[in-house]
């Protein structure tokens, strides 16, 4: 049966024994409270040839009674199909926006009508979609990504291969060795990115927290860089502080993150321009931030990239490992680009 026709048959079913046990009620009362008098109305008949006769009176009662329980099932059966009319079109909504949703058209939100409880399955239902919504552009955009990341040392390691094959390129040339030896370690940078990134989603990657100079650790990996600063002419200005910047994390998992940020910036500024990293207490929190001069347009990348809307692993790691050595990262504009600071308390 149809959820219309329940709620139909149970409200004129309600409403029959409900009244029915009324109905027997009053026609109980009645009786018992005229009852007692019936000899002092067979004794009016008898003498005045006239009085009230019970039996009719019982009878009319009855006839009453009938007549209001039809009345009251009638009324229920009216009140049923206003009720289930009204949620059954509500559930026919939501249903066919549930069945929208399923064919993987998440971009059709369900309207929210009807009774409060399916208003909030509604909303509930739209923001799953749009979370779905969100997920699906999120993984689309990683594997354009990882597809990006891994084609370039793929297209290198295959030129240099078919150099040496055509006699292009001695095979007893260590330049050849050192070439694919990067590009395998380009590819291994991007499969040990994927892998932290799904570690962490699923709350498997490994933290080491201990004592943690992140002074140090920064100056170290921003040397790591300062050929790539030279050879695109950016000026890579490191400022560690003049104290020592002591913070319980992972040191390994830091490093990456300012490594990542790193890369990011030095990829996105111009020559001539700057990336500044600095290194400083505030508010009781080891405070490390990356500024680099990629334009006006630098903020919005970097938090799309950070929520994963953009291309690439690097900024998704970073978000990431953030969360798993429980750093706060705070994104802003800086005087010709973006500003990132990695909060690491102490």
């Amino acid at each position: 049966m149809s959820l219309g026709g329940r709620i139909i048959l149970g409200t004129a079913a309600v409403t029959m024994l409900a009244m029915l046990a009324a109905a027997g009620l009053v026609h109980w009362v009645v009786r018992a409270y005229l009852a007692p008098f019936a000899g002092h109305f067979a004794t009016m008949r008898s003498t005045l040839g006239w009085g009230p006769d019970l039996e009719t009176i019982y009878g009319l009662l009855d006839q009453i009674l009938a007549l209001s329980l039809a009345i009251a099932v009638f009324l229920g059966v009216v009140v049923g199909l206003l009720v289930a009319w009204e949620l059954v079109r509500s559930v026919t909504v939501l249903d066919r926006g549930l069945a929208r949703f399923a064919s993987g058209l998440l971009d059709q939100p369900i309207p929210a009508i009807g009774a409060p409880e399916l208003e909030r399955v509604a909303q509930r239902a739209n923001r799953m979609a749009q979370e779905l919504s969100r997920a699906r552009r999120s993984e689309r955009e990683l594997v354009a990504g990882i597809a990006h990341d891994l084609a370039h040392p793929l297209t290198a390691m295959r030129g240099t291969i078919e150099a040496q094959r055509d006699g292009l390129i001695a095979p007893d040339d260590p330049r050849m060795l050192t070439r694919l030896l990067t590009d395998i370690g380009s590819l291994e940078t991007t499969v040990a990115d994927l892998r932290d990134v799904a570690a962490a989603e699923a709350g498997l990657l490994r933290v080491d927290r201990h004592g943690v100079d992140v002074a140090a650790t920064v100056r170290r990996t921003a040397a790591s860089y300062g050929d790539l600063a030279t050879r695109k002419g950016i000026v890579l200005d490191v400022d560690p502080g003049p104290v020592p910047v002591v913070a319980r994390t992972d040191e390994g998992h830091l490093a990456r993150i300012v490594a990542n940020l790193l890369v990011n910036a030095l990829q996105a500024t111009p020559p001539e321009g700057r990336v500044a990293v600095t290194v400083r207490f505030h508010d009781a929190m080891a405070v490390v931030r990356i500024e680099d001069s990629a334009g006006s347009e630098a903020v919005a990348a970097i938090r799309g990239a950070l929520d994963g809307r953009g291309s690439g692993l690097g900024l998704r790691v970073v978000q990431a490992l953030a969360r798993a050595i429980g750093a706060t990262l705070d994104v802003g504009p800086a005087d010709s680009g973006a500003r990132v600071e990695v909060r690491l308390p102490r």
